[in-house]
């Protein structure tokens, strides 16, 4: 989701004088940006320019992508005016860090309407994408107080295997790692929930969703049946596609 709603903003690029959305600290593991260009322009050729906006062409995307590893579908309601406006500043005030506790993620996702069930739901969404080695690496070395050196909320055996992909080098802070790490992120499935209660996730947010008795109840429930989280992640994805959404002649206030 864009830092406004569902306007395409992420796409915007920073100017000189303005440091954009896709630039800022929680996006930097983007990637794919011109890939949207493509089927703009195509579109486009058939079309006057400005019928089909990068706002719709994005929330198309991230249905037929998730579909086609495996996940569910869902409608698209279409008509979505691109925004003008992209800041980095507000990408870090808006978006849910990866260091936040359940109470915190709830809040963040109170912000724009969406329920602490939307909120564990849409968390599963990290069962794919990548994300890079700093943001693990903390986790791995020098944890404060740690005897080992490592989180010791973590599984051991997944802090071998993440150490063996982000050795406590410079050189490795910026390489790629997928979040969902025991299976590879190939594949939309249930495992991100099965990694949380194992304490085989990336980031302390994940660990949140089992903090509180009610995280912990819906983790669980999701993690058995993937038919729930499939239906219950297409309609939270459904809410989260009419965010801040702009149609007609409608305009940012």
């Amino acid at each position: 989701m864009n830092v406004q709603g569902c306007d395409g903003s992420v796409l915007l690029a920073s100017t000189p004088g303005s440091k954009a959305e896709e630039d800022a600290g929680p996006n930097l593991s983007l990637q794919g940006f011109s890939i949207i260009d493509q089927p703009k322009a195509a579109l486009e050729k058939r079309c006057l320019e400005g019928v089909f906006s990068c706002a719709d062409i994005l929330a198309l995307a991230a249905r037929d992508a998730i579909s086609f590893i495996g996940g569910p579908k869902w409608k698209v309601h279409l008509g979505r005016k691109d925004g003008s406006v992209a800041l980095a500043s507000e990408a870090i005030t808006n978006l849910p860090a990866d260091t936040l506790n359940y109470q915190g993620l709830i809040n963040n996702f109170a912000k724009k309407g969406r329920s602490e069930s939307d909120m564990v739901v849409l968390s599963g969404a990290h069962t794919i994408g990548l994300t890079h080695c700093f943001k693990v690496t903390p986790r791995l070395y020098n944890f404060p107080g740690s005897s080992t050196g490592s989180d010791p909320y973590l599984n051991s055996t997944f802090v071998v295997a993440e150490k063996k992909l982000c050795p406590k080098t410079q050189s490795a802070a910026g390489n790629f790692i997928h979040m969902d790490g025991t299976k590879g992120g190939q594949t939309f499935d249930t495992n991100y929930y099965s990694n949380v209660i194992a304490h085989k996730a990336i980031f302390k947010s994940d660990d949140a969703l089992i903090s509180t008795s009610s995280g912990r109840t819906k983790v669980l429930s999701l993690a058995s049946s993937q038919s729930r989280f499939f239906s219950s992640f297409a309609a939270a994805m459904e809410k989260m596609g009419r965010v801040g959404v702009l149609t007609g002649t409608q305009v940012k206030s």
